[in-house]
Order: structure tokens, then C-alpha cells, then sequence
């Protein structure tokens, strides 16, 4: 069980987080095999309070999930 990048979290991760710095978006999936320096994984709890920076927006592309996107 990979855990949580949130520090002093010791929940399992259940998403990962792609980071993409030319458009400026926040991309939420569910948890995937690859792992890189721009790709954070995070329990569910930390997922759902993620903000991102100003400017940038979050993409929840998670199955189930109702596509939102906030600025």
C-alpha cells in the first residue's frame, strides 16, 4: 500500500495528482502505477480539500466523480 504524500498523514493514497505547469492545471485520477517528480498521491480526504495555486485550476477526472473545475 503506497501512502498518502501529505506530510504526517497516514492514510492510504487513493489518487494521484499530475501537475501541469504549462497549462496551469491540477489533475485529480484515480491512483495510477506511475510515479514521477511532477505526480503527488494523496488519500482521499486530502484530494477533496486540495486548493490549487492562484491562477490555476483543479481537474477531478476521477471515475464517479462529477467533473469540476475550480479557478
Amino acid at each position: 500500500m503506497r501512502g498518502c504524500s501529505k506530510s504526517g498523514c497516514d492514510e492510504g493514497a487513493d489518487v494521484t495528482v499530475k501537475l501541469r505547469y504549462e497549462p496551469r492545471d491540477v489533475e485529480v485520477v484515480d491512483l495510477t502505477s506511475e510515479r514521477g517528480p511532477h505526480l503527488l498521491e494523496l488519500c482521499g480526504g486530502h484530494a477533496d480539500s486540495l486548493s490549487p495555486p492562484v491562477g490555476w485550476r483543479i481537474s477531478d477526472r476521477r471515475a464517479g466523480s462529477v467533473a469540476a473545475t475550480a479557478d
